[in-house]
């Protein structure tokens, strides 16, 4: 799994198959640049120049990540994000334009000004109209995805997509066992359990069993988790909204800092310290007020079920609240979940210690297990949510950056009958 270097395309010819092109392919992360012809020395067939893909004009624009990418350039797969092509054959140049959801609608030759291809796409990416001289030509299409004309179908890095089946050709890989283990230190998670043994990535012992969630829907074949208007694809593991959550023009993020996230109070991890602060009686029951404090070092974010969320980049889908299988938490667990609940999904460069199953949620006690923890606020992040959603028309996301302003944080809490010691879960 990982990029396409090399393509080649063989003819049955006289009893024989013969080899009718190869084309070697030069990237820029998962955005190519050069396409080369393999059968003519390796000569440059077309140039590609890149921007800021979706999640740059989003203001994604944070620190390259581990492998050189930069995120507002990669983190949308490249997504809207190209803007030139030169054809060596014919010593031509092309400017793409867009529309919403990062599909190339038009080509024009910089030369004349002229259209030198048009698109319009059904949701699944199958081509309602291609026309202009260029149009069979120019390989990005649907998602500013690779076209390949052989198999009919779009290359999304790790996965082909077929529009006239509105399917992938595939399963989803990101629940292969494989590529669990190879995202497991950099991928926040949710969904799906899955056990496996194998200390290459994880670090952990030989044959010791953890488990990575994953952040993803269970339809393993479906193309934008059938909401393909709504949802993209950056790479062809996992469906997330097509645009960043809007609000009076204004793309929104939510920072937090330990003590709050926005403008509503929360925490993260475990307390490592309670300590009785007050007492009183309400009636007949006692109250005791408890001081708790957070640790929030670096040593203590890699540490898994207890210390707190990693520092980084993350975003969430506002409608991934509603999701099935994220909603039997609060039937079985209202006390810690609260009544709502948005997995977290981490950006390319965020390093989360191969920890998963991140959340913002709520609960009747401050604390958590790395997630961030809004106690009772989570019901003012629902009406957020479902006004964000009303006035986007449908689901979008939300950015979140965590960035810890000090070591330690304090938050206090009543406890009725009597102080008993202990973590939330």
């Amino acid at each position: 799994m990982g990029r396409r270097v090399r393509k080649q395309v063989y003819d049955w010819i006289s009893s024989a198959w013969s080899l009718s092109k190869d084309t070697k392919f030069v990237y820029d992360g998962w955005n190519l640049l050069l396409e080369l012809n393999g059968l003519s020395s390796d000569a440059v067939l077309r140039k590609y120049t890149w921007g800021l893909d979706l999640s740059g004009q989003a203001g994604n624009n944070q620190s390259r990540d581990r492998q050189g990418a930069i995120p507002g350039i990669h983190a949308a797969g490249g997504i809207g994000g190209l803007l030139a092509m030169h054809d060596a054959g014919t010593s031509t140049n092309h400017w793409y334009f867009y529309n919403a959801n990062g599909d190339i609608g038009q080509l024009v030759d910089s030369s004349s000004g002229n259209f030198s291809a048009k698109y319009q796409y059904y949701p699944y990416g199958g081509e309602l109209q291609a026309v202009g001289a260029y149009a069979t030509t120019n390989p990005f299409r649907f998602s500013t995805k690779f076209w390949d004309a052989e198999q009919q179908a779009y290359y999304y890095g790790f996965r082909y997509h077929k529009p006239k089946l509105g399917r992938w050709i595939n399963r989803d890989p990101l629940l292969e066992r494989g590529l669990i283990l190879a995202q497991a230190t950099t991928h926040s998670v949710v969904t799906a359990t899955i056990p496996f043994r194998d200390s290459s990535f994880t670090g952990l012992p030989p044959n010791t069993y953890t488990a990575v969630r994953l952040s993803h829907s269970e339809q393993l074949y479906t193309y934008g988790e059938d909401t393909p208007t709504q949802r993209s694809d950056a790479l062809g593991l996992q469906a997330t909204p097509a645009r960043q959550c809007m609000d009076n023009g204004n793309p929104v993020s939510l920072r937090f800092d330990g003590s709050r996230l926005g403008d509503l109070d929360g925490v993260s991890g475990r307390p490592i310290r309670e300590a009785p602060v007050g007492e009183r009686t309400i009636g007949d029951v006692r109250v005791i007020t408890v001081d708790l404090t957070f640790d929030y070092t670096k040593t203590n974010q890699g540490v898994r079920n207890a210390g707190p969320i990693p520092e980084g980049h993350y975003w969430f889908d506002i409608c991934s609240e509603a999701n099935w299988s994220n909603a039997w938490r609060h039937i079985l667990n209202t006390g810690a979940w609260g009544g709502f609940s948005w997995p977290l999904n981490a950006y390319p460069g965020t390093n989360t210690y191969g920890r998963g199953g991140l959340f913002i949620h709520g609960g009747q006690r401050w604390g958590s297990a790395g997630c961030i923890d809004v106690c009772g606020n989570d019901a003012a992040l629902h009406e957020t949510s479902e006004r964000l959603r009303t006035a986007n028309c449908g689901c979008c996301y939300i950015d979140v950056i965590v960035a810890y302003r000090d070591i330690l944080a304090h938050k206090r809490e009543d406890r009725f009958g009597g102080f008993r010691p202990g973590p939330k879960f």
